[in-house]
């Protein structure tokens, strides 16, 4: 994250089905998210309005974004014991 980019992954399935109690949502949803906090990142995809949203071709451009943000992390696993 920097001081206008924050990135967040995390278990949004065991999230709904533990904590929100939403059984609909299938256990095994990632969700990764980039949220700029500058309106000037958003408005390079030409994106000025949430009416720009409804041209798909605004979604190709936010979609590769992602994945070149998803090459940049770094997954570490820990293991937790309840013992």
């Amino acid at each position: 994250a920097t001081s206008y980019k924050q990135i967040k992954a995390y278990a949004k399935g065991l999230h709904c089905q533990e904590v929100l109690k939403v059984p609909e949502i299938d256990i095994n949803t990632f969700r990764f998210e980039v949220k700029s906090k500058q309106a000037k990142s958003i408005k390079t995809f030409g994106i000025y309005s949430a009416k720009d949203l409804l041209n798909i071709s605004a979604y190709s451009r936010l979609i590769q974004v992602l994945a070149d943000e998803w090459d940049n992390i770094l997954i570490t696993c820990c293991a937790f014991s309840t013992n």
